[in-house]
C-alpha cells in the first residue's frame, strides 16, 4: 500500500514534534530555576527531559522513513511471481 498522504502528514510533524521538545526543555528549566526543586522533584525534571528527547529522536526516524517511503512510492511496484510484491 502506498499512502502518500500520510507519508507527507508524518514530514510535516516532524516539526511539530520538534516544537514541543523545545517547549518541554524550556518548561524543565523554569521549573529547575523558579521553584528549587528538591531532590526528588529533580529527578522527575531530568527524567522528563530524557523522555522527551527520545520522543524527539522517533520522531527524526518516522520523519526519515516518510522521506524514504515518498522516494520509494514513485518508483515502479517489484513484482515476483507475478503479482506484486507488499
Amino acid at each position: 500500500m502506498r499512502d502518500t498522504e500520510l507519508t507527507e502528514k508524518v514530514r510535516k510533524n516532524g516539526n511539530l514534534i520538534e516544537a514541543l521538545k523545545e517547549q518541554v526543555a524550556s518548561e524543565v528549566a523554569r521549573v529547575i530555576t523558579l521553584r528549587t526543586p528538591t531532590v526528588g522533584d529533580l529527578r522527575i525534571e531530568l527524567s522528563v527531559s530524557e523522555i522527551s528527547g527520545n520522543l524527539e529522536r522517533m520522531g527524526d526516524y518516522a520523519k526519515n522513513l516518510g522521506k524514504r517511503t515518498s522516494e520509494l512510492s514513485e518508483m515502479p511496484a517489484i513484482t515476483g511471481t507475478g503479482r506484486a510484491l507488499r
